[in-house]
């Protein structure tokens, strides 16, 4: 924004302030410029509930351990940090599926990576850019299968698990602390996949026996569930083409799309059928499908 000018009577003009700026990151990038407060939580206090969900005193607690650990243990450079609780997400029309999810929770980060200076000259967030990470209890990583997912069951992939191919992008490696002396005992997974919402993250779990504390599916299962989505999404379809359309053609059509599409569903999942007929038990996916 340019700044603006009051016109006053005789075309006497005032200029208002100035609208504060971005401050140029490398002007900062070595500066030690801390957190947006030291917050110090105290523990136990009253539980809460989301939706069925009631989360203790004791969870709520180590919510407050996390969080104050988390700034305890390292001060941010060259950015502004914050540091949030937080527990599983109310639900609503768009996450009704996360209901089949365990209950989280836990304390995440947040590094605010452009910056303004406030009227005081307090550097203070320009915008919501940030990089985040978070030590969540209970919490399920990976890339959700939106189609299979119901609010009573949840299924998700984990991207080149295992992989020892080169990462999408040059300088993703850098992203990689999987090796870090401190966590590299435990079980580690960096996700460099290019279709995924979490690319260049590193997961750390922390689970009995060093173990992914998740039930592998094989392919027969998958493609049993897989039919099961397809029955979903076509009932889904004929029901949105009646409550979207009125009577005639405009509707006929719509029935017809969702028709056609249910056929070509119930093809592809087929050929998936045959192409792994010898290979049902296997524990592995192709997201293709």
């Amino acid at each position: 924004m340019k700044p603006f000018l009051a016109l006053l009577a005789l075309l006497v003009a005032v200029s208002s302030s100035a609208p504060a700026q971005q401050i140029d990151l490398q002007t900062i990038r070595d500066s030690v410029i801390g957190w947006i407060k030291v917050y110090k939580f105290t523990g136990v206090r009253a539980p809460v509930t989301v939706d069925d969900r009631r989360y203790s005193p004791a969870q709520l607690s180590i919510t407050d351990s996390l969080a104050n650990w988390i700034q305890a243990s390292y001060t941010p450079k060259g950015a502004l940090g914050d540091v949030i609780r937080a527990v599983s997400p109310k639900l609503g029309l768009y996450n009704k599926n996360d209901a089949a999810l365990p209950q989280e929770y836990g304390a995440y980060a947040k590094t605010y990576t452009e910056l303004k200076r406030d009227a005081s000259g307090k550097l203070v967030p320009f915008t919501n850019s940030h990089l985040i990470w978070s030590i969540r209890a209970n919490a399920v990583f990976g890339e959700p299968l939106l189609m299979l997912n119901t609010p009573t069951q949840y299924y998700f992939l984990l991207p080149n698990i295992g992989s020892t191919a080169m990462p999408v992008k040059p300088d993703a490696a850098r992203y990689d602390v999987s090796q870090h002396p401190a966590i590299k005992r435990y079980f580690t997974y960096f996700n460099d996949a290019l279709n995924s919402t979490t690319i260049n993250a590193t997961f750390v779990v922390l689970s009995k026996d060093n173990k992914l504390p998740f039930v592998v599916i094989t392919k027969a299962e998958y493609l049993g569930k897989f039919a099961d989505a397809i029955e979903r999404k076509y009932a889904a379809d004929k029901a949105a083409a009646i409550s979207g359309w009125p009577e005639g053609k405009a509707r006929a059509n719509a029935l017809q799309n969702a028709d056609e599409l249910y056929q070509r569903r119930k093809v592809v999942l087929e050929s998936n059928r045959q192409r792994y007929a010898s290979r049902l038990n296997a524990a592995e996916i192709n997201t293709s499908f």
